[in-house]
């Protein structure tokens, strides 16, 4: 069993085919299960979050980036796939860590913040992609701020980026049609992204913040007149926090 499991995880994003649907769905190896429970009369054997973790992720954060600068000889057309291939490992890193403590992955965290930041730029927000994505970031600032701290710059134009894009999809702007799961997955995306501004001011020092303050009031202002309540409530919460900032 451990060997086809590895086997599924070696194999699976690097599928150009599938590869993309396939790490989408990682997180059911891990994630908790109704049929599951106990009180379904289930005979199971839990699988270890942290052997998971060693077995099947953390082999594979490299991957998370496309081939080296020095790889430059690459047709257009490798390039496309060592992107594919990247994005497809950077899909089922986050899948299977948002079920994970933050304990099994800590040594490895400025590799996984940095593939994080690069993902904001390239995963999908429909689905669970840039979800799980923002759910491991909002969770290492609640965890180890440090490893975020240099990369404040990134982060903030990312996320920025972020809520902008996922608003304009979750409201109608780009005339696609939306699953409720999709309209749910973008809800929580706007959620968390004003979220993770909203704790930027109680976790670092004024003089860390101060820099990006007048490039995020506006943002803020404009997300306090988001569809959503809660999300409201949240923007104005994240632009009364950075309002306060001196």
């Amino acid at each position: 069993m451990n060997s086809l499991l590895r086997l599924v995880c070696d194999e699976a994003p690097p599928n150009p085919a599938m590869g993309r649907q396939l790490a989408r769905n990682f997180g059911l190896l891990v994630s908790p299960k109704e049929c599951l429970q106990r009180e379904n009369h289930a005979v199971r054997k839990r699988l270890g979050e942290a052997w998971i973790y060693h077995q099947v992720v953390q082999p594979h954060l490299g991957k998370c980036f496309p081939g080296s600068a020095g790889d430059g000889g690459s047709s257009v057309p490798g390039q496309q796939e060592q992107e594919q291939d990247a994005v497809s490992h950077a899909v089922a890193t986050f899948a299977l860590l948002r079920h994970a403590r933050y304990e099994h992955y800590a040594d490895d965290v400025a590799q996984i913040v940095r593939v994080a930041v690069r993902s904001l730029g390239t995963l999908e927000f429909r689905g669970v992609e840039m979800e799980s994505c923002l759910v491991i970031l909002v969770g290492i600032l609640e965890k180890d701020p440090e490893a975020l701290k240099d990369h404040l710059s990134g982060l903030t134009r990312g996320l920025i980026k972020v809520y902008t894009e996922a608003k304009a999809v979750g409201t109608g702007q780009r005339d696609e049609p939306l699953s409720p799961r999709d309209a749910n997955s973008l809800n929580m995306c706007r959620k968390l992204v004003l979220d993770f501004f909203r704790k930027l001011p109680a976790t670092y020092e004024a003089h860390s913040l101060l820099p990006y303050r007048n490039q995020l009031l506006r943002p803020l202002s404009l997300s306090c007149g988001d569809p959503v309540r809660e999300i409201r409530r949240t923007a104005l919460a994240a632009r009364q926090a950075w309002e306060n900032l001196a």
